[in-house]
Order: structure tokens, then C-alpha cells, then sequence
């Protein structure tokens, strides 16, 4: 038995919306890292709770696949070290640094990626409870102090899996201890990525200074813990801009002279432009196949 027309017309529609979902279907990521434990130890973070492996693990869990991600620390020349290859050279997990207490943030409580999310500046929020970012320092509680472990952090993708998609991230350059007033040459955070479109972005810390970003602070907070009469020490913490990847299989965060730290990596990803184009393309059959479909029921 044949349907009648109108019967025809709604199976049609439904079909082609169900197949046009499926094409166009997106699965978003956030890497916050907050099931992970701080680093306890300071030598090699290749396999200790809050080191490299552990880091690599929770990647691969939000991104539903085994072995996918390597992390590992940076050398200074921008070259990963394999994991646990060299004892010290790593990427930790951690929550409470403060660049020996010269962060600066609001009536001089120090202000970084442990204690917020998605700060833009020095002064955008409170100091609230903490949760975990990943760095190139450890600073295990209990311990002699914090040491930096390498000069940087790469997270590499394998196994047929790659970054598609807007990309963004919380990001802090921590400020110098050792050189808490000008040094010439500013801390920064160089962050590059592979794939069919490379991108690369520095970012240089500035001198707290009670103004907007503008090339002079980034924020009206202007007092550290160490320094409650002024913080000198450059420094900065923000948000990228949204960046395009296209088939990125690496994401690199390099730092001079001393620590950085990462925090909400957060990859929107972009529907096949082939799903949006097959859904228009069905769409448009349906529309004449609704005339036709109409023009024999009013003969009939």
C-alpha cells in the first residue's frame, strides 16, 4: 500500500532532519584538570599522582580514547623531553604558587589559576577556593619550596586524534622572584600549535600599575603578599583569544625565564562543512518534492 502525499512529505522531512543531525553532530572539550592532585613530590613528574603520565591520563579520559595524549616538559630550546627521561623535567600539577608571594591580586591576596577561573585580569574577581592547573614548577606542600621542572609544557595528540575547532585558555606568567623590578627582558609565554593552520602567540608579563590592560598592567591590583606597598615584579593573567586549529596534533607552552601555568583548555569544535551542505542540499529536495507531492493530491 502506498502512503497518502502528506504522509510521504512528513516521513521525507523527518528522515533528512535526523540524517542532517547526524552529520553536523559536535562534541566540545574542557580540560580543567580538577580531579587532579598536586604534584607531591619535586623530582621527575613522569609518574608520580600529579606528574606528566597522570596529566596525559586525564586528558585521554575526556577525550574518550587510550594512549592518545603525551605530556612532557620543554628543554630551553623548545624541545620535549621524553617522558621520565630526565629526572627533574617535567610538568606538575599544582594549585597554591605564588611566585614566592609577589602575585599580585585584590587588597594584595594573590590572585592566580588556583584560586580562579577565567580571570582576565589581576583584578577581575576574588581569590576563591583551590582547584588544580597544570605548570612547569612544583610546589609540594611541605617541602623545601617550589622548583621549576622544565622551561615549559607539550601535550602531543597520536593515534588518529587531532585538535579541530576554537580554541582557548586561562594562562598565568608567574613573576621572577629573583627579579622582582625591571630585568630588560620581561617573563613571557610563547604558545604555539601545529596542524594545517599554525599559530603562535607571546604574551610578556607586565609591571602591576593600578590601570585596564593597556600596555601597563593588567589589572588595578597592585599589591603582593611580599610587597604590600607595590608589587614590581612583571607578571600576568588572563585568557587567550579564541584560536583556530585546524588538524593540530600539538600544543605548546613555552616560558622565560622561570614559571607559567595553564588552566581551561577548551576546544569548541567546528561541524563538517560536508553535513551543513548535504542537510541544504536534502532540504531543497524536500521543498520539491512537497510541490509535486501536493500537485498530485489536488489531481487526485
Amino acid at each position: 500500500m502506498i502512503a497518502p502525499p502528506d504522509r510521504q512529505l512528513t516521513l521525507l522531512v523527518g528522515t533528512v532532519l535526523l540524517l542532517g543531525s547526524a552529520v553536523s553532530a559536535r562534541a566540545d572539550y574542557n580540560f580543567n584538570f580538577n580531579s587532579l592532585s598536586p604534584s607531591p613530590t619535586q623530582s621527575d613528574q613522569s609518574s608520580n599522582p600529579g606528574g606528566t603520565n597522570a596529566i596525559a591520563l586525564y586528558m585521554d579520559s575526556v577525550l574518550s580514547c587510550a594512549g592518545c595524549v603525551t605530556v612532557s616538559g620543554l628543554n630551553s630550546s623548545g624541545i620535549g623531553y621524553l617522558s621520565g627521561s630526565t629526572v627533574g623535567y617535567g610538568v606538575a600539577v599544582d594549585q597554591t604558587y605564588t611566585g614566592d608571594g609577589h602575585v599580585v591580586g585584590p587588597g594584595g591576596a594573590s590572585l592566580t589559576l588556583g584560586n580562579s577561573n577565567g580571570a582576565t585580569s589581576n583584578s577581575s574577581t576574588t581569590p576563591g577556593a583551590y582547584d588544580s592547573f597544570i605548570s612547569n614548577t612544583a610546589d609540594p606542600e611541605g617541602t623545601n619550596g617550589p622548583k621549576q621542572l622544565s622551561q615549559g609544557i607539550l601535550i602531543t595528540f597520536s593515534h588518529g586524534v587531532s585538535l579541530t575547532g576554537t580554541f582557548s585558555f586561562d594562562f598565568e606568567i608567574f613573576p621572577d622572584a629573583s627579579c622582582p623590578s625591571s630585568c630588560g627582558t620581561p617573563p613571557d609565554l610563547v604558545f604555539s600549535a601545529n596542524g594545517a593552520t599554525p599559530y603562535s602567540h607571546t604574551w610578556s608579563g607586565l609591571v602591576p600599575s593600578g590601570t585596564l590592560p593597556n600596555g601597563n598592567g593588567d589589572g588595578i591590583s597592585t599589591k603582593s603578599p611580599m610587597m604590600m606597598g607595590g608589587e614590581t615584579a612583571p607578571q600576568y593573567i588572563g585568557v587567550s583569544m579564541p584560536i583556530t586549529l585546524t588538524n593540530a596534533t600539538s600544543l605548546s607552552f613555552m616560558d622565560w625565564p622561570a614559571t607559567i601555568g595553564v588552566d581551561n583548555l577548551k576546544l569548541v569544535t567546528t561541524p563538517e562543512p560536508k553535513g551543513e551542505v548535504f542537510l541544504l542540499g536534502m532540504l531543497a529536495l524536500v521543498a520539491i518534492a512537497g510541490t509535486k507531492l501536493r500537485r498530485a493530491s489536488a489531481k487526485s
